[in-house]
């Protein structure tokens, strides 16, 4: 565990050594290129990486764990009799405090 956190702690301080400086570029250099302001400039390209990983998970990974290829039978099979009790569960349990969550949140944003 300790290398794990060691190598998280270590990217971390990583990208702010090479991040910092290359916004500064992008916010000094960029700016009124493309009719973007600097500033616009560093969202968009920040939100590139986030928006390629998202399209390439949804397209790689499996939409559910009857679908998933790396369990077994058994173990599908497993998942989906657990995903069917809790969502039976939550149905069934609107006294909870979590049990009316969803009403509110439809009350609040319509």
């Amino acid at each position: 565990i300790a290398t794990n956190y060691s190598l998280v702690m270590t990217a971390t301080a990583l990208s702010g050594v090479v991040g910092g400086p290359l916004a500064g570029v992008i916010l000094s250099q960029w700016d009124t290129i493309g009719g973007l302001k600097g500033w616009q400039w560093l969202f968009v390209i920040e939100a590139m990486p986030t928006l390629g990983l998202g399209v390439l998970f949804m397209t790689l990974l499996d939409k559910g764990p009857e679908e998933a290829r790396f369990l077994s039978v058994g173990e599908r099979n497993y998942l989906v009799y657990r995903q069917d009790k809790e969502s039976a569960g939550r149905e069934n349990n609107r006294d909870s405090p979590r049990g009316g969550l969803p009403d509110v949140l439809k009350l609040v944003w319509g």
